[in-house]
């Protein structure tokens, strides 16, 4: 059987890293966009394997609906916390408006 402990850290990486994928397609950052969904998309399809074999056991899927919660809302402190740095250290983060090209 497989440990809530398991559940609930993989549980967490998994929204964490969902939450970071969508910050990072959002400011257009392909090689970060790239590695964030292959990381999220191999824990998302181990923890859909976990589930279905453990379908019957309530406490798992409660512990896994927590802390995924729970990654949810550390990606978006997190992503706070790296908009701050890099203002601090004059690195724009922000995508940039569309700009007109001369001919």
């Amino acid at each position: 059987m497989i440990s809530l402990v398991i559940i609930a850290i993989v549980g967490l990486l998994e929204s964490f890293i969902s939450t970071i994928y969508s910050k990072f397609r959002q400011r257009g950052k392909l090689l970060y966009t790239a590695i964030s969904s292959i990381t999220y998309n191999a824990v998302w399809f181990y923890m859909l394997a976990r589930i279905l074999e453990n379908m019957s056991n309530w406490s798992l899927i409660v512990v896994y609906i927590l802390f995924c919660a729970i990654g949810d809302i550390l990606g978006l402190i997190f992503d706070k916390h790296i908009e701050k740095l890099a203002h601090l250290k004059g690195i724009k983060t922000k995508r940039r408006k569309n700009i007109k090209r001369r001919r």
